[in-house]
C-alpha cells in the first residue's frame, strides 16, 4: 500500500513539475512574440516620425500623431547608433509601444523618459557609460543635447515607488532621466543626463 502510494506521489509529483515547466516555456514565448511586435510598430513608427520631421516645417508643434499615437520628439543616441521615438504621455500599456514621457519637461530640465527593455526600446541603456552623448530631437524640430553623467541600479519597494527613485529633486543636478526595468523586472536601471 505504501509502495503504490509513493508511486503515485512520484507520478502527481512529475506531472507538477512538467507543467510548471510547460507554463514557464509559454510565458516565455509570449513575451518574444510581445516584444516581437513592439519592436515592429517602434521601427515603423519611428520611420515615420523621422519623415515628418525631416520633411515638413514642424515649427511650433509640440506633438506629431502617428496611428493615433501622440509622439513628442526622438531620442537619438550615439553609443548605440539608436533612434527611438517618445510617446508624450505615459500610460502602462503603451509602454509596448514606445518609451513614454513618465513626468517632467525637457523645458524645465526635469523630462523622465520610462520604456520597456525591449531590444529597439531601452535595453540599450544598459549599454551607456558617463559622457555618452543623448539627444532628443523635439517635433519642433530643436535638437536637445545631453550627456550621461550617471548610471545606477535602483529598487523601487513598498515604502518608495519607481516614481520616488526618478523624479527630480532641488538639489539634483540631472535635466532627464532615463529608465527601464532590468530583464527580471524588480529592478529599474535609472540613466541621469544633463544638456550640453
Amino acid at each position: 500500500m505504501k509502495h503504490k502510494m509513493k508511486h503515485k506521489m512520484g507520478k502527481v509529483l512529475i506531472f507538477l513539475g512538467l507543467l510548471f515547466i510547460l507554463i514557464a516555456v509559454s510565458m516565455l514565448v509570449q513575451k518574444h512574440f510581445i516584444e516581437k511586435e513592439a519592436n515592429s510598430i517602434i521601427k515603423k513608427n519611428g520611420e515615420k516620425l523621422k519623415e515628418q520631421l525631416d520633411g515638413e516645417n514642424v515649427s511650433g508643434s509640440e506633438v506629431i500623431l502617428i496611428d493615433n499615437m501622440a509622439y513628442m520628439g526622438i531620442l537619438r543616441f550615439e553609443k548605440s547608433n539608436m533612434e527611438i521615438p517618445v510617446l508624450s504621455k505615459y500610460k502602462f500599456e503603451d509602454l509596448d509601444i514606445s518609451p513614454c514621457i513618465f513626468s517632467g519637461s525637457y523645458k524645465d530640465d526635469t523630462l523622465v523618459i520610462a520604456g520597456h527593455n525591449y531590444k529597439r526600446h531601452f535595453r540599450c541603456l544598459t549599454e551607456l557609460e558617463e559622457n555618452d552623448k543623448v539627444d532628443l530631437i523635439t517635433c519642433d524640430g530643436t535638437i536637445h543635447e545631453y550627456y550621461v553623467i550617471n548610471t545606477e541600479l535602483v529598487n523601487p519597494t513598498d515604502s518608495v515607488s519607481a516614481k520616488e527613485l526618478v523624479e527630480k529633486e532641488e538639489d539634483d543636478e540631472w535635466d532627464m532621466t532615463l529608465f527601464t526595468c532590468n530583464y527580471n523586472g524588480n529592478l529599474r536601471f535609472v540613466v541621469r543626463c544633463k544638456k550640453i
